[in-house]
């Protein structure tokens, strides 16, 4: 959601003030959504697969999850490749990386895998 929207925790309510009452605090929330941050994500239905790619495999090292996930359209030194910029450490996982990085990580990507296919 932070991808696309503008997101507020408008109020946080403890688990007394549920029917049945619940074992975790609850929050209402205002999500709003936002235009220019929908096009800082560029192609919204190949960054939606990718997060869900990621993040099926979320406690999984990254680096591994990108190149079985993508070993029919990208070699591993492509995936190097698109990794370098980042400076991850090699044992990065997908839930430790800001909204920012997951965007620019899924374009990077993007971008290898259209330039692997005109080799």
């Amino acid at each position: 959601m932070q991808d696309l929207c503008a997101i507020e925790v408008v109020r946080e309510m403890r688990p007394q003030v549920c029917w049945p009452r619940t074992k975790v605090n609850s929050a209402i929330i205002h999500i709003l959504p936002n235009p220019a941050k929908h096009k800082l994500v560029g192609d919204l239905a190949f960054f939606h697969a990718f997060m869900r790619t990621l993040f099926q495999h979320r406690r999984k090292f990254l680096r591994g999850v990108i190149v079985n996930s993508f070993r029919d359209q990208l070699d591993k030194s492509a995936i190097d490749e698109a990794l370098g910029p980042f400076d991850l450490p090699p044992d990065a996982r997908a839930e430790q990386l800001s909204v920012k990085t997951l965007i620019a990580l899924s374009k990077a990507v993007q971008q290898h895998r259209s330039h692997q296919g005109e080799v």
